[in-house]
């Protein structure tokens, strides 16, 4: 006698007919690292049921519900129309609503970008801005805070010096980086 091995798929109500399926009858989107909610035969029948072309030379956009002329879309090549699926005026109030309320996914996402950017004018990546970081103790080099952090470079030679918070960066940058008004700084506030 052998042995006989039931396989049981995994399934997964369809949210379009409401029937439970396997999980083959689905589409894997591997960007979001997961299945569809819709099966693939509502998809096509979706696909033909709603087309976005109303009439010659005017579509419709599935968010307002606008029928206007091809001008009106961005063009997206890999759409078989050759247009983006939103009217452009969709698209910049989508852009703009996600702009006034980002994500946290989003701002931190904005945080490295603009860190970045301000980093490449030094030559520094986001690797060495954290050793140096790590080296200083995870703060800045002359107060130890952890907060508005900018990169400290000598302005004659242009090299790295450090990683300092902006307010002690703008004050050597009001001694203009001399060690001599430093000190004169220093005598000053131990005779008072």
């Amino acid at each position: 006698m052998g042995i006989m091995k039931t396989y049981m798929e995994e399934t997964q109500k369809c949210s379009c007919c409401e029937t439970e399926k396997p999980l083959s009858a689905f589409s894997y989107r591997q960007v979001r690292g997961g299945y569809r909610t819709v099966c693939k035969v509502c998809r096509r029948s979706q696909r033909r049921t709603e087309p976005r072309r109303v009439v010659e030379g005017r579509y419709r956009c599935p968010k307002c519900e606008g029928e206007k002329s091809h001008t009106s879309f961005y063009k997206d090549p890999g759409k078989q129309s050759g247009l983006a699926s939103w009217c452009k005026e969709c698209v910049c109030t989508a852009a703009a609503e996600r702009y006034q309320n980002p994500t946290e996914v989003q701002v931190e996402a904005r945080k490295r970008v603009s860190l970045r950017s301000r980093l490449k004018a030094y030559g520094l990546t986001i690797e060495h801005y954290e050793r140096i970081l790590v080296t200083q103790g995870g703060g800045c080099a002359i107060c130890s805070s952890d907060e508005n952090l900018v990169v400290d470079h000598c302005h004659d030679t242009h090299i790295v010096r450090g990683v300092l918070c902006r307010q002690c960066n703008l004050g050597l940058g009001h001694f203009k980086d001399q060690i001599e008004l430093l000190r004169a700084a220093l005598s000053y506030l131990v005779g008072s």
